[in-house]
């Protein structure tokens, strides 16, 4: 199977140049690198333009269309999501005023709704092991520590941004997390409850892609890979129709479904859940 997948892709299967994913540039990783040293930096970060360029960057409308899909699919929820606003504590990001729920920045309502997802599509987080592609500076690691108590959480992401996540984790005082290197993927598990990547796997060049894939997808139950559509195959990433190929090749029983709320056309959501085969 894995010869087979590899026939398949392997006129895809390209260097970037010395980049492994979008997010490797030196704007958005010196931020980081800054962050951690600078406790000025770190009170402000998520206001820098080298960093909102990368994350941060969700407008108000957008944030008022996560928080009402997850009000929607997740009554159960909806009396602990002031829990969530310990993620617009520190780096100071861009707030508003949402109705009767208070101020919260954007970026933070939509790690809300992807934890509404994965509850939804998977029942309770309570207990699981979850590896994340692409942690950022581990907001969607708090918010759904601030919701479920999760066994175990690895974040795995560029040196410079997994450095910044174990400091901003460290502050809220989340112990249970596991921070890699992308070359240091062979180390992860083989029995996660779940994967999810907030488009990062959709930003990765088609070997990484191949390698995450390899090492950490097929070995999870169940997945949850928010990606874009096929904005980025100029940088060497794999598009929609090849990743579907690629998940085929390795028995996935995904589904394909529509992001909601759409922020990029074609942008697609695939989720797959091993016990429900």
């Amino acid at each position: 199977m894995k010869k087979l997948c590899f026939l398949l892709l392997a006129p895809f299967l390209v260097l970037w140049g010395q980049r492994s994913s979008v997010s490797d540039v030196d704007s958005y990783k010196s931020v980081c690198q800054r962050a951690i040293s600078d406790p000025q930096m770190f009170q402000q970060f998520k206001r820098c333009p080298g960093y909102t360029d990368i994350l941060e960057h969700v407008d108000f409308h957008t944030g008022k269309e996560y928080l009402a899909i997850a009000c929607r699919q997740s009554p159960e929820l909806e009396p602990y999501f002031f829990k969530t606003k310990i993620n617009d504590v520190i780096g100071s990001p861009n707030v508003f005023l949402y109705d009767n729920y208070g101020y919260f920045s954007p970026t933070t309502l939509r790690y809300l709704k992807v934890a509404s997802d994965l509850s939804t599509f998977f029942g309770s987080l309570e207990g699981k092991n979850i590896i994340e592609i692409g942690g950022g500076y581990g907001g969607q690691c708090l918010v759904i520590s601030s919701l479920f108590k999760i066994k175990k959480y690895t974040v795995v992401d560029l040196k410079e941004p997994l450095g910044l996540s174990k400091k901003y984790l460290d502050c809220h005082g989340i112990s249970n997390v596991e921070f890699l290197t992308p070359e240091e993927i062979d180390k992860a598990l083989s029995d996660y409850d779940i994967v999810i990547s907030n488009y990062a796997f959709s930003e990765i060049v088609s070997n990484w892609q191949m390698k995450y894939a390899e090492k950490v997808l097929k070995n999870c139950t169940k997945g949850y890979l928010t990606c874009n559509s096929d904005s980025f195959l100029s940088v060497g990433v794999l598009s929609i129709s090849q990743l579907e190929l690629l998940f085929t090749s390795m028995g996935l029983p995904f589904q394909k479904l529509p992001e909601k709320p759409c922020t990029g056309s074609g942008n697609v959501i695939f989720t797959w859940d091993k016990n429900r085969e």
